[in-house]
Formats: C-alpha cells, structure tokens, sequence
C-alpha cells in the first residue's frame, strides 16, 4: 500500500482509488496431459499459484469485473517430430479467439523435440465472459508437460 496525501492531511491508497490491477490469477499444469493429434485439447490447469478474487476455477479463468485483461501462457510439448508444430490458443466463452491474436504456433526442426511455446493476448471481457487455453499437436500426439512447465496467468489492466 502507497500512502497518497489528500489535501496535505490523511492517506489513500492506489487500491481505494481503484487502482488495482485485480482479479489476477496464476495456475499450472499438476500432472502430465496427453494431447491428441491434431485436435484442439483443453489444458487442464489444477494448481493454483495464485488467485487474488477466487475467479480461476474448473481450468478457466471467469473475471467477473468489467474491462480489459492480459491473458498469457505457456506449454512445453514433448514427443514433437520435424515438420510438426504446435499451437497454443486462448478461448473465450468456449470459442477460440479469432484472428492471428488468438493462436501462436511453431515449428518442430528435428524429431523427438520438446518444445516450449508462450504467448499473451490483450482481451475485453463482461461480467460473464471466461477465458480457457488450448494446445495442439499437427500429427502425432504430445504430451504437455507437468512441473510448472505449463502455465495459464492473466490480470486486469489499470487505466486501458
């Protein structure tokens, strides 16, 4: 907490103004998760690192306060041949976001490959919107990795 004079006398905070970058929340994978080829796989992200309003829960994140969010994410994807690639993707109220903004990919350059792909995404969201992250494998089926190698984190943006 930031102690802001008013008038010379007392104190405010940043938080009593509304200046709260809140809900926030952080989760990771808990164990490891197949995903099967070329097919858009839910992550099911069971641990919580944090999770400032309880708005994180059933592997989405429901914001329940009106604004603009940063969304990011992290997957390491083992059993990546060469000329596959993977995908990660954000959703939102069950539809995968559209356009470029939503999906990153990348490319596999040899066999057997455990790639690590990450990604963020600026979002609008109402009372009831909630956000998901997707993985996907081209060919072969991979596995996303436990361990906090795989992460789902998001937070309201202050003054956007």
């Amino acid at each position: 907490t930031l102690a802001i004079a008013r008038g010379g006398t007392g104190a405010a905070t940043l938080a009593a103004a509304g200046l709260s970058n809140t809900p926030a929340f952080l989760a990771t994978l808990g164990a490891t998760q197949s995903i099967s080829a070329a097919t858009q796989t839910k992550i099911l992200f069971d641990t919580e690192t944090f999770d400032t309003d309880g708005t994180f829960a059933s592997y989405k994140f429901t914001p329940a306060v009106t604004g603009k969010y940063v969304l990011y994410g992290g997957l390491l994807i083992s059993g990546v041949d060469d000329t596959e690639y993977i995908q990660l993707s954000f959703y939102k109220n069950g539809s995968i976001l559209t356009g470029s903004i939503g999906q990153t990919r990348i490319y596999a350059v040899a066999t057997n490959l455990s790639p690590i792909i990450t990604s963020s995404v600026i979002v609008e969201s109402n009372t009831t919107d909630y956000f998901e992250l997707y993985g996907y494998v081209s060919a072969d089926s991979g596995s996303a990795e436990a361990n906090n190698r795989c992460f789902f984190g998001g937070n309201k943006l202050i003054g956007a």
